[in-house]
């Protein structure tokens, strides 16, 4: 072990508890200082340039607009958009309604995909990332989410003219609303495979129903080495904003506190509001994803649990020492 990085992960962990523990304690009413906080964000968004108007009438209209779930949750930011791969048949190839956020992009935050029109993009999105883990938090419903793989184990289905293909290998009921599937992915002589965890019992417009069942889901998922090697992971809901944007925000900042020097955001210690990195990571993030951690339930609930989570393990258990134990054997 490196004992010099154990000490900057250890300072670190102080450093984001007493800032945490400074707002729960301050005043005595902690969801009202977040509460302006959250306005605070919404303010900083109001600011944020929106899609440009070339952009934003290209994406609208067909055949792209029959690509969006939602027509006006589109990638903010063009430079940080997910763009497949072209064949030159069509402009519309490479348009995915999907966004790298994160260090070294490490998640791919996209919508629900639609059945008749974005699930082939979606596994050539997949197999082109070369990611190993999809993160699904929402029901299959007509109005919300479609199923976009093969109806039963051993059925496939094909992308990009039969060129890809899509093998359901076999499927996994981990219990409290949780579903492990893993798919076998083939194309030009090449596989892989892939693991999807599929989470049904997080309200939609809110945040999970309690600590202990974002813990239950969250420590199933980053347990997994397909979540840990995987370039990016890619995380949906229905419209990739606000059970995805919660559950990223959690994931991203648990993971900078055990390893700060992989950091989205620099803050400044000295300076008491920029020990903030919850906050100065969900404001990066919308930069390039409108209403990333939509609402301030969802919001609140990524303080709430963070600070839970660290209580729990005391800086020792489950986030910290799996991180040291991996980091440096």
């Amino acid at each position: 072990h490196n004992p010099s990085c154990a000490v900057s992960i250890v300072n670190t962990l102080n450093e984001m508890a007493k800032f945490l523990d400074d707002i729960f304690t301050k005043g005595g009413d902690h969801r009202r200082l977040l509460r302006r906080k959250f306005e605070e964000l919404e303010a900083y968004s109001s600011t944020l340039p929106g899609v440009p108007y070339q952009l934003f009438a290209k994406w609208t209209s067909p055949p792209f607009a029959a690509k969006n779930r939602y027509r006006i949750i589109l990638p903010l930011n063009d430079g940080s958009r997910v763009k497949l791969l072209n064949s030159g048949q069509s402009d519309s190839e490479e348009y995915i309604n999907a966004s790298y956020v994160g260090t070294d992009n490490r998640y791919i935050i996209t919508q629900a995909p639609l059945k008749d029109a974005t699930v082939d993009d979606f596994w050539r999105m997949v197999w082109q990332t070369e990611a190993s883990c999809i993160v699904m938090l929402v029901k299959v419903d007509p109005r919300k989410a479609d199923r976009y793989w093969p109806e039963s184990v051993d059925e496939c289905l094909s992308a990009c003219d039969g060129r890809l293909t899509v093998t359901f290998v076999e499927e996994c009921n981990v219990g409290q609303g949780l579903v492990k599937r893993m798919f076998r992915l083939e194309c030009d002589s090449k596989d892989r495979m892939v693991t999807q965890y599929h989470y049904e019992q997080w309200p939609d417009h809110a945040p999970p129903t309690s600590f202990l069942a974002f813990h239950n889901l969250h420590s199933v998922i980053r347990a997994d080495p397909m979540y840990a090697k995987s370039p990016s992971v890619i995380i949906h809901c229905s419209a990739g904003v606000g059970r995805t944007g919660t559950f990223v925000t959690i994931d991203a900042c648990l993971k900078r506190l055990c390893n700060p020097d992989n950091s989205v955001v620099k803050t400044d210690p000295e300076d008491v509001d920029n020990r903030d990195y919850i906050l100065a990571f969900i404001k990066e993030c919308r930069r390039h994803r409108p209403w990333f951690v939509e609402n301030e339930e969802q919001f609140i609930f990524c303080y709430e649990y963070i600070k839970w989570a660290l209580e729990r393990g005391k800086r020792q258990e489950d986030y910290v020492s799996e991180s040291l134990s991996s980091s440096f054997s």
